[in-house]
């Protein structure tokens, strides 16, 4: 298309892709036709695509939705309802959604209910039951009205559910209190530890024991991390943002500085030593993100 593609890429920053596609504005305008179509047109194209690109500038803050759904006028509708608030990814049955949400781990899913090969249901139960996308808010869409679907939905996992047809205001609400919900948890877990008996206090016991296991490791990685858990770095990466707002370097660091925390009431050792501990290579550099994360020096922490 006489365009071209460009990448920059960081280690532990993130990639950034651009695509650039001429406009060479060399159709051909028969006489007859009127121009105040076309024109009308493109200004409502416009305005449409305007969040579209907002979304896609602020992928690290917009959440992510995935829309499952094999009726195309639904899928239209939900688009429309979610562009420019949400990053909307699709799958047109509920096999193609399990495997899109395993791999992307998405913020948030909305599927329907009746669908072929695998229906909402199943793919409720399945992703909830599956370590790597146990933590995803699900909603179901709908169209039969009892109790008993209702109850049946509920049962296999579901956090909501939307009778179709459904207004505009009431999904984005529902998204937004499932939301909210997370950023909770995410307060219960801002710290390292892990007690309860929840599912993903399981989880973030299993990450914390595999750390603590390399604890003295100064080189101890996040591929190492996710290998051991049994995810793709991408996986856990966001399995642990949802849970804790934490990447995952930034979780390893957060254990090794809350244990060093609690080998500071050890008298008998001193602070070079603990740093060596954790996997800090340098005692200075370990006293200066201490004291960014507690607010106190590790002289400090132990008086």
């Amino acid at each position: 298309m006489g365009g071209n593609i460009e990448v920059e890429s960081e280690v532990g920053k993130g990639t950034r892709f651009t695509f650039r596609l001429p406009v060479h504005n060399e159709a051909k305008i028969e006489e007859k036709t009127p121009l105040p179509t076309p024109v009308a047109a493109a200004s409502k194209i416009t305005t449409s695509l305007g969040p579209v690109r907002q979304a896609m500038g602020a992928t690290r803050e917009v959440p992510s939705v995935l829309v499952v759904e094999d009726s195309l006028d639904v899928i239209y509708y939900l688009r429309e309802c979610l562009q420019g608030r949400y990053q909307v990814m699709e799958a047109s049955n509920g096999r193609e959604g399990i495997a899109k949400a395993q791999e992307t781990v998405p913020d948030l899913v909305v599927s329907d209910v009746m669908m072929p090969e695998v229906d909402g249901f199943e793919l409720c139960e399945t992703l909830k039951t599956d370590e790597r996308t146990s933590h995803i808010p699900v909603i179901l869409l709908t169209a039969k009205a009892t109790q008993e679907d209702k109850l049946e939905g509920l049962n296999h996992g579901a956090d909501a559910y939307l009778m179709k047809p459904f207004h505009k205001e009431e999904l984005l609400a529902r998204l937004e209190q499932l939301l909210e919900l997370r950023r909770k948890l995410q307060q219960k877990y801002q710290s390292a530890d892990s007690d309860g008996s929840a599912p993903e206090d399981a989880f973030l016991q299993k990450v914390r024991n595999t750390i603590e296991a390399h604890l003295s490791e100064p080189d101890f990685s996040v591929e190492q991390l996710s290998r051991e858990v049994g995810m793709s770095r991408v996986q856990l990466h966001r399995k642990l943002k949802a849970l804790t707002d934490m990447s995952a370097s930034q979780h390893i660091r957060l254990t090794r500085l809350s244990i060093a925390y609690e080998l500071l009431k050890d008298p008998q050792l001193n602070i070079s030593e603990i740093a060596y501990r954790v996997g800090f290579k340098d005692p200075s550099y370990f006293s200066r993100v201490f004291s960014q994360e507690f607010g106190v020096s590790p002289s400090e922490a132990r008086s």
